[in-house]
C-alpha cells in the first residue's frame, strides 16, 4: 500500500508518473507476480482494502480464489443428538439442560424453573461434533463453504423422505375414493328394481372389491410397494393398469346400456392413478399456487374501451392509468376506474399523508418509520393535527381581540339557509309568471321611495348627453322636481328627413 502521509513534491510526481503511464510514454505498474496493471483501472478498484494488508500494487483481491480453496463434495459428518445421556451433572455443561456441547446462553431449549445443575435429572444428550480432522477441513472453507445448506446432505435419503411418502398419500386418496365409490354403489344397489341393473352394479363392486383388496395388500407390504415403484409401467401393461379396467367397464356399460337401455344414474368404476382436480391443501409439497395476476372471467383492462383515444396500457407492467371510461357517466363507468383511482381514494391518501409526515418528522429528528412503527407514527400524528388545531384557535382568538367583529362569525340562520321549496314559474323576460315573488333581502338604505308623485326612483333614468342622473317615468334631470308624466316621443325619421318651407325655396335656389 502506498504511504498514507507524502509530501507535497512525492504527490506532485505521483500524478505525473500516473499521467504518463496513461499515455503510454512510462512503463505499467506490475504486481507481485509481475503481471502489468492497467493504468486506467480507477482506485477503488485497484487498490486493496486495509485488511487485507497487501504491502505492494496488487489485482489478487479482484481475481477468484484457487481451485484448492473449494468444498469438498465429499465432506461430511454426523449431526444431531448422540443416543446416550449422561446420569449426573458435569462441571462445564450447560447449567439449563445438562448437555456438555454448548454454554448456557447457548442453549435453544425451554428455559426451565430449576436447571439440570441443581436437580441434576432429565439432562440432554450431547451434540455429535465434527472430529478433529473434520475441523481442520472446516477451518479452511470459506464464507460460502460454512453456510452450504447442501452440506452432509445424502441423497439416498431422497426416496425414503420423498417418494416414499408421495406414495402413501397417493395410495391413502385412492383407498379413500374406493370407499366411497363402494358405499355408492352399495346404494344404489338397495334402491334398484331391474334385475338387469343388479347384476350390473354386482359386477362393479366385484371389480371395486378386488382392486381395493390389492391395494390393501401392497399398503400392508410397503417395502415391496417401494422396490416396485420402477416398475409401474411394466404393471401397467398386464391388464391391471386403471385405463384398461376404466375403457373396459365404460364399453362394457355401454354396451349393456344399449341394450337393456340403463340409466344415467348407473356409476363407473373410474381410473384412481389420475387426479383431474388438485386438492386444496395446506401442505407447501402439494400445494398448487395460482400465479395468474387476475381471473379470467373479469375483462381485460385494454378491452374496456376499444378506441384510439383510449388510456394508455402498459402490457409490461398490465397496468392502466387512467380511467378507460372516464366519458360515460357516474353511474356508467363500472367497477374499474384505473389504477390511479385507487391510489385516490379510500385510505390510501391517508397512508400517504402519514408516510410524508414520517418523512417531515424523521427531518426534524424523530426516530419513528412509517412501516417500523405505525401505532407511534399514527399517535405523533394525531398530536401533530391537535397542535395544529389548537394554534389556528390561537390565533384566531388573537386576531378577533386585536380588531373584533366576533359577532359577525354567527351569522344568522335565516341567511345561511335562505333556500326556499316554494314553486315559482317565470317567463322568458323574467317576469313572474305563477307563485309569489321571491324575497329580496333588505339593506340598511331606503328603498323604492317616490318623492314629488314620481313612480320611479331616483337614479333610473341617465342622461348620455348631459351625462346626470334623473326618473324613468319623466326624465326629469332635477331631484326636487315635480313628475310632469312620461315624455313626448322623439321625432320619427320620416319627420326628420322632410324640409320646412324655408328650406325648400333655398334648395329651389341653389338649383336642386
Amino acid at each position: 500500500m502506498a504511504d498514507q502521509f507524502l509530501s507535497r513534491d512525492e504527490i506532485k510526481k505521483a500524478k505525473e508518473l500516473e499521467e504518463m503511464r496513461k499515455a503510454g510514454t512510462a512503463p505499467a505498474e506490475k504486481d507481485e507476480e509481475g503481471r502489468d496493471i492497467n493504468p486506467h483501472i480507477p482506485q477503488y478498484i485497484s487498490k486493496a482494502p486495509w485488511y487485507l494488508s497487501q504491502s505492494g500494487p496488487s489485482l489478487k483481491h479482484q481475481r477468484l480464489k484457487p481451485d484448492g480453496s473449494r468444498i469438498p463434495l465429499d465432506l461430511s459428518w454426523r449431526k444431531g443428538l448422540k443416543k446416550e445421556a449422561a446420569s449426573k451433572y458435569r462441571k462445564g455443561a450447560c447449567e439449563n439442560c445438562g448437555a456438555i456441547t454448548h454454554a448456557t446462553k447457548d442453549c435453544v431449549e425451554r428455559p426451565r424453573r430449576k436447571g439440570a445443575k441443581w436437580t441434576g435429572s432429565n439432562i440432554r444428550p450431547d451434540e455429535r461434533l465434527p472430529d478433529e480432522d473434520d475441523q481442520k477441513q472446516i477451518q479452511e472453507l470459506g464464507f460460502e463453504g460454512k453456510r452450504d445448506r447442501w452440506m452432509n446432505y445424502d441423497p439416498s435419503t431422497y426416496k425414503k423422505d420423498v417418494i416414499d411418502e408421495y406414495e402413501r398419500a397417493d395410495m391413502e386418496r385412492k383407498r379413500r375414493k374406493a370407499q366411497e365409490l363402494n358405499q355408492k354403489l352399495r346404494e344404489q344397489l338397495s334402491a334398484a328394481t331391474d334385475r338387469r341393473k343388479k347384476r350390473k352394479i354386482r359386477k362393479k363392486l366385484e371389480k371395486l372389491d378386488s382392486r381395493m383388496g390389492a391395494s390393501s395388500t401392497t399398503a400392508n407390504n410397503q417395502g415391496e410397494a417401494a422396490s416396485n415403484h420402477d416398475n409401474k409401467k411394466g404393471d401397467d401393461d398386464d391388464g391391471t393398469d386403471g385405463h384398461d379396467t376404466d375403457t373396459d367397464s365404460e364399453t362394457d356399460t355401454d354396451s349393456e346400456g344399449s341394450d337393456g337401455g340403463a340409466s344415467d344414474d348407473d356409476v363407473k368404476v373410474r381410473d384412481f392413478d389420475e387426479q383431474n382436480a388438485p386438492v386444496a391443501t395446506k401442505d407447501d409439497r402439494t400445494r398448487t399456487t395460482s400465479r395468474n395476476l387476475r381471473i379470467r372471467e373479469d375483462t381485460a383492462k385494454y378491452l374496456y374501451n376499444l378506441e384510439l383515444g383510449s388510456a394508455f396500457y402498459d402490457p409490461k407492467s398490465r397496468s392502466m392509468r387512467d380511467n378507460p371510461l372516464k366519458h360515460l357517466n357516474e353511474d356508467d363507468q363500472g367497477v374499474f376506474r384505473g389504477d390511479n383511482y385507487v391510489r385516490m381514494s379510500a385510505d390510501a391518501l391517508g397512508m400517504a399523508t402519514s408516510e410524508a409526515f414520517a418523512w417531515e418528522s424523521y427531518k426534524h429528528g424523530s426516530k419513528v418509520h412509517f412501516q417500523a412503527q405505525p401505532t407511534q407514527l399514527e399517535y405523533m400524528y394525531k398530536q401533530h393535527l391537535d397542535k395544529k388545531k389548537a394554534l389556528q384557535e390561537e390565533k384566531k382568538q388573537e386576531l378577533l381581540g386585536k380588531y373584533g367583529g366576533e359577532d359577525h362569525l354567527n351569522p344568522p340562520k335565516e341567511l345561511l339557509f335562505s333556500q326556499t321549496e316554494a314553486y315559482a314559474e317565470y317567463g322568458r323576460d323574467g317576469t313572474l309568471l305563477k307563485g309569489r315573488e321571491r324575497v329580496l333581502a333588505k339593506s340598511k338604505y331606503e328603498e323604492d321611495v317616490h318623492p314629488g308623485s314620481h313612480t320611479s326612483v331616483w337614479g333610473s333614468y341617465f342622461d348620455m348627453e348631459t351625462h346626470k342622473w334623473g326618473y324613468s317615468c319623466c326624465r326629469q334631470l332635477y331631484r326636487h322636481a315635480e313628475c310632469t308624466g312620461p315624455p313626448l316621443p322623439p321625432p320619427s325619421a320620416a319627420a326628420k328627413s322632410k324640409p320646412t318651407p324655408a328650406q325648400a325655396v333655398q334648395q329651389q335656389a341653389n338649383g336642386h
